[in-house]
């Protein structure tokens, strides 16, 4: 519709429980898996329901916001390109965001076992990796990486993405 950059959408990841409805408070990783599938699917900005919750939502939260200076500038640099929207590759769900000789891969682990993802899917070779934020089991290699139970990360990847020729 042309508007992705003109409306804010935000995301309100649940931060409470132990009531009628919610037996129990989502965990820090759970909670993180929330937010950054909000940011994947267009969210801009991040607000908890509801406060006063558990020291380890906040502790997570805490995290995950020292982690903002190296990840924003790929949300809201008017040059960079949302590369592939939500994609989910096993119970991992991936967003990538290039800017420039840089690629922002944001992804989150649903499941509450290991997943596996390979940087082909995102035609990277995972060149000049760095970890820009981490919640939870993140283990990368130069195939990919592994996301542990409900686990998540931010890897900046520097260096051109794999260029696929196909003969007709």
């Amino acid at each position: 519709m042309g508007w992705q950059r003109t409306k804010a959408v935000w995301t309100v990841p649940q931060a409470f429980g132990e009531s009628q409805y919610w037996t129990r408070r989502p965990t820090g990783e759970e909670w993180v898996v929330e937010t950054i599938l909000g940011i994947n699917h267009g969210a801009l900005g991040v607000v908890p329901w509801a406060d006063p919750t558990s020291n380890d939502i906040k502790a997570s939260a805490s995290a995950f916001a020292k982690s903002l200076p190296k990840i924003t500038p790929f949300f809201f640099d008017a040059q960079s390109a949302l590369s592939r929207t939500n994609c989910v590759f096993g119970g991992i769900d991936v967003a990538t965001w290039t800017n420039g000789w840089q690629t922002l891969v944001l992804a989150a682990n649903t499941d509450y076992v290991n997943e596996t993802f390979s940087w082909n899917e995102i035609g990277h070779t995972g060149a000049g990796l760095t970890v820009a934020f981490q919640s939870g089991s993140l283990e990368t290699t130069s195939d990919g990486f592994t996301l542990g139970p409900v686990s998540s990360g931010a890897l900046v990847l520097s260096g051109q993405q794999m260029v696929v020729i196909q003969a007709v």
